[in-house]
This record gives structure tokens, sequence and C-alpha cells, in this order.
């Protein structure tokens, strides 16, 4: 009996199957890289949701043109007022990464070293990988993840190096046997070079190179004092308490937070609930009948005597009511909950995770949390990334208070990117487990087992290297495709193994793999043809992230095909079960 098309010899004098796995191999980390790069470049703009078609679509797009020009984030704790010291030094901080204005020296090193961080898009991580090449360098990275490095007298460099693994592979060898020379492209030189007495700063200190992430910052306060103060619109010099009160009734809900949290009781037993035990002690005996008093002398006069209306009222009513009973009794109202707002840079705008994110897969975290933990604001937790019910058992960590809080667009984009994460890790996890558990105890074979989940493994990775690979960049629906096409690939593995079985039991193991495929090529085509039809029809939807999800996942369904008519009969006739 003549060899089949996989056992058969090539001019190589190896069986067709080897070759076909070799090729297989070689092309796996390229799957690999691309899917690691389709991650790193995850993209979620809640525009992405509005139909395009819809003419809300086009004055929200025509409105924006012209009038919303920035990306905006507001920050705030508990306990973040005028006279608190944290956010004094948090935006002392934050004016550090700023871009700098035009009162700034153009020719100064600074200058330029700002300039040049921001053309280049440089960023620090949380290692500066000290003298890692040997000249006692310290390294950064650019939003594509090029390394630059400089040295101690000042000189930044282009790292020329790879980062991939057998590049590597290289360098470690080189290491170790004292061979490895650091080589870079010159950039440019910052600084005199450094001495016992005066080390270089940009090199102390390379996050002076780094790209300055916010374009304004302000502060409630600030805003305040421009409105109220000296030649403000709102100043009135004989009275400026009233001037600063209507500044900040106009900035509440933006810049300023209500004066009562929402469902106060307006009820004078809840009052101490609210006020520090200073502002408490301040406060005259009797003061419960004068916030009776003035609390139902408005409620009456507006509201026609029913405090729940009040209750539902606009903040800056009831914000009068809080100044007419501090006004009554004698006493300075407390200081009311104020915010940051920065507006970002184009760097950061590009690179969101690396001023917001939470530091998730061993991303950097977010620059803003970095500086709020040195001021003593601590940062958000980051979330479990163990599927349910594993994640309920994480032991909850006890934040120091007080927590930053964050809001803005921004921080909408960025929360659908960590979320759509922590969505496809819990996936995989459920997926190995199912598939690789349900495999064996149907296949009953180690091997069998093995070569079904690569099909499955090796497809999801492939299709998920489509997207970087097509210039495109990931969602949070897309990210949901790898395990449907995981599910499908190990399927169809499944389908062919059986017949692969069948075959050996009807004639033998000669020729097995060839007569299992010859058997699994109709019905596996077309059920791989029909659905990645099914996914290409939901292409007609006016939704871009439901069309890149029909569009990659049809392209990864037809992709397994490879994995199932070439891989799948070469391993079986290798290593036959």
């Amino acid at each position: 009996m003549s060899d089949g098309f996989y056992s058969k010899k090539s001019a190589l004098g190896v069986p067709t199957a080897l070759l076909l796995l070799m090729v297989i191999f070689f092309f796996v980390p390229f799957a690999g890289r691309g899917a690691r790069m389709a991650l790193q470049k995850t993209e979620n703009n809640v525009k992405d949701w509005l139909p395009s078609d819809f003419r809300e679509t086009e004055e929200l797009a025509w409105f924006a043109k012209r009038f919303v020009s920035e990306q905006f984030i507001v920050a705030t704790w508990d306990g973040c007022t005028e006279s608190d010291q944290r956010l004094r030094m948090f935006v002392s901080k934050l004016e550090s990464e700023q871009t700098p204005n035009g009162t700034a020296d153009t020719s100064s090193d600074y200058f330029r070293a700002k300039k040049l961080g921001a053309e280049y898009a440089l960023f620090v991580g949380d290692d500066l990988a000290l003298n890692w090449g040997g000249k006692n360098e310290k390294w950064l990275t650019d939003e594509n993840g090029k390394a630059y490095y400089i040295t101690p007298d000042g000189r930044l460099y282009r790292w020329e190096g790879s980062p991939n693994v057998v590049s590597a592979a290289w360098r470690a060898l080189a290491q170790a046997t004292g061979s490895f020379t650091l080589e870079g492209q010159f950039v440019a030189a910052f600084g005199d070079p450094s001495t016992e007495d005066q080390p270089n700063p940009f090199w102390t200190d390379p996050r002076l190179l780094t790209a300055p992430l916010f374009k304004s910052i302000e502060t409630g306060p600030e805003v305040v004092q421009r409105l109220a103060g000296e030649n403000g619109s709102l100043a009135t010099p004989t009275e400026p308490t009233a001037g600063r009160r209507d500044a900040i009734a106009r900035l509440t809900g933006t810049l300023y937070g209500p004066p009562v949290p929402s469902g106060f009781s307006w009820k004078s037993d809840d009052l101490p609930k609210l006020l520090s035990a200073e502002k408490l002690a301040e406060l005259p005996k009797g003061w419960e009948d004068t916030w009776k008093v003035v609390v139902q002398r408005a409620v009456d006069a507006n509201y026609a005597g029913d405090l729940e209306a009040f209750r539902r009222s606009d903040p800056v009513d009831q914000s009068a009511v809080w100044y007419d009973f501090f006004d009554a009794v004698g006493v300075t109202e407390p200081e009311r909950q104020t915010s940051v707002v920065v507006t970002l840079s184009e760097p950061a705008r590009r690179n969101l995770g690396r001023v917001i994110g939470r530091g998730m897969l061993g991303q950097p975290r977010g620059r803003l949390f970095d500086i709020g933990e040195e001021c003593g604001i601590a940062a958000p937790a980051k979330p479990p990334m163990a599927p349910p019910p594993f994640s309920w058992l994480a032991a909850s960590s006890n934040l120091p208070e007080p927590i930053m809080h964050i809001g803005g667009p921004p921080v909408d984009n960025v929360a659908i990117d960590e979320e759509g994460t922590i969505t496809l890790v819990r996936l995989i996890g459920y997926s190995l487990a199912l598939g690789l558990g349900l495999s064996y105890l149907l296949l009953r074979s180690i091997r069998l087992m093995m070569m079904v989940f690569f099909v499955g493994g090796v497809s999801a990775m492939a299709s998920l290297s489509l997207v970087w690979w097509c210039n495109a960049s990931v969602d949070a629906i897309l990210l949901t495709m790898p395990s449907l096409v995981y599910v499908l690939g190990m399927a169809g593995a499944v389908h062919i193994i059986n017949y692969y079985r069948d075959a050996v039991i009807e004639r033998g193991a000669a020729q097995a793999p060839e007569r299992a495929i010859a058997h699994a090529v109709l019905p596996c085509t077309l059920a791989a043809l029909t659905t990645a039809i099914g996914l290409l029809s939901l292409c007609s939807s006016n939704i871009l992230p439901i069309r890149k999800f029909g569009i990659f996942s049809a392209m990864g369904v037809m992709a397994t095909l490879v994995l199932l008519y070439l891989f799948l009969p070469s391993a079986l006739t290798i290593f036959p079960p």
C-alpha cells in the first residue's frame, strides 16, 4: 500500500506531515506576537456605540468639532476642601507633569526635554532597569514600546535591540560570556555630565524627559477666586462672602459638591454627622431650635410646607438654607467638597492607561494615582482577575482613606477597557478548564487532548492577531471573540478525531488521517462557512463594534480550517495515539 499524503516522504526525505508541523510551529510565534500587540492596543470609545446614520450622531459630531476640544478628568476624595493640604500638594505635583506654558524659557534644557518627550511620547515604568546594559543607564519607553536610555552624562539614546524572545536569548548568552555591548542611536543631550557632587538632573530623574500629560489644571477654589476675587465678574467688594457663595453655587455639580449628601433628612439630629468636632463645638447653645426655624421657614415659603419636596430640591436651593442657618448662628459655614479638573495633552489622550489605568496584567499604573499616593490619597483597588466564584473568595484589601474618585469621558473609556480585559481573562480561565477537562474526559487520551487544545488555543490566538495585523483595535465586544473561535476550533478538532478513530477501527492506522480528512472536509468546511456567513451578517449593523466583531470572528472561524486540515492530521500521523 502506498503512503498517504501526510505520511509520504518529501524531497527532503522527511514525511510531509513533519514539514507541515514545522511550518505551523514556525508561524505560531507570529500569531502570539500579534495577539499580544492587539491586547496592548485595546481601545473603547463610547462614541463608537452611536449609530453613524442617526441624525443625533451627526449633530454630536458637529458640536464636538466646533465646541468640544478637550478631554477632561475630574478627581476628588473625601475631605478635599480648600484648606486640605493634600489638595495643594496634589496640584503642585500635577503642575510638574503639565505642558510648558507660553512663559517658559524655550531655550532651557527643561523645555527641550518636555518638547522631545511629547514628540516621542516617552514614559517611564515602575522599574528604571538601572545599569541593565552596563553603562549605569536608566530606561524609558515610548508609546509603541520602543526603548530609550539616558546615561549619567545626560545623553539620550534609542536602543537598537529588539525585545523578542530570540534576541533576548542571544543577549543573555552574550551577557553570560561578557561580550554584550549596549548600542543605541544618539537622540539628544540634556544638562551637564554628572560629577560626584552634582549628578545630571535628567539622569537622576528621567521623568523630566517624559511626555507632559496635562494641558491645564483647575481647582474649585482657583475658579472661585477668579470669579469672586478682585476684578472678578461676581466680585462684590461690599459683601465678599455673597460673591463667593454665588460663585460656588454656579460651580455646584461641577467643581463643587452639594452642601449636604443626597437623602439628608434636614433634621437637627442628623446635622452633627456632617460637621467636624471642631465645627460642632463652635455652634452656640440652642442651635437646634435655630436650625428648625430656618429650615421650616424655607419649606413653608418655597415648598408649601412639604419637607420631602425640599429634600428633593436642587442643591443650589438647599445651599441657600444651609448658609442662612450658619449666618443666623454667627458661625462660618464648613468648607464645601471641591475637586481638581485636568485636561489631557495629546500623548496622554493616546495613552489613557498611563494616566488613569489601574495597572492590570503588568501594565504600569496611571500617573494620576501615583501622584495621589505621594500626597496621601489612596488609589482605587485592582479588581480581582479570577472568575467567580473564586473572585468572591479573594480577600478584600482594606485601602487607607481617603480613596481617590475620578470621572470624565476618558475614565469611561479606560473602565470599559479594563472590564473587557477582566472578562477576557475570566473567559480564558473557564475555557481552559472546560476545554481540557471535557477533552480528556471524552477522548481518554492526554495526547489527543493536547492536540484538540492546540487547535482551539492557536485558533483563538490567531483570530486576535488578525486584529493587529489588519491595523485595527480591540474593543470590549471583540475581546469575547477568542472564546468563540476557541470553542469552534475545539469542536472541529473533536469531530476529525472521531472520524480518525472510526477510520482506524475500519481499516487500521495506515492512512487513517487521510481517510478521516476525506470524510470531514465537506461537513467541517460547510459548518465553518455557514458560521462565517452568519457572523458576516453582523456587518449590516450600524454600530462599529458589532461590525468589527462580525468581520474578525468570521476570519477567525475560517482560519481554524488551516489547523484542522494541516496540523491535526499531521499530528495524528507523527504522534498517533
